[in-house]
């Protein structure tokens, strides 16, 4: 099965959050100028419908406290975020997959 990975963690006070298909990398952050729930909706949503665009089977992981730094494309380790955070983030993805009529198992987001 191919996979994906979501990377996320804290550098600097501001939460990154990037999404792995393959070669293909798509990134954002968070910088508590909105609510997290609000953020935390919108960036399942986005990676969501990355998920799906790409038309094979995908096994999710996580990785929380790596990033994959865009001006060198290395692995750094960064700060971890609140497993709190890692939870909401991966129960939205689901939710927000079978609101799109596709379903994911909490279990296959590791």
């Amino acid at each position: 099965m191919n996979k994906a990975t979501i990377l996320l963690g804290k550098i600097e006070g501001i939460e990154s959050y990037q999404l792995l298909i393959g070669q293909n990398l798509f990134s954002t952050s968070y910088d508590s100028s909105r609510p997290r729930e609000y953020f935390l909706r919108g960036l399942s949503e986005k990676f969501v419908t990355k998920l799906i665009q790409t038309h094979i089977p995908l096994e999710v992981s996580t990785m929380n406290g790596a990033r994959i730094n865009t001006k060198t494309l290395r692995l750094e380790e960064i700060q971890r975020l609140e497993d709190e955070i890692v939870e909401k983030l991966k129960a939205n993805i689901v939710r927000s997959q079978r609101l799109i009529g596709h379903s994911l198992s909490p279990d296959s987001l590791n």
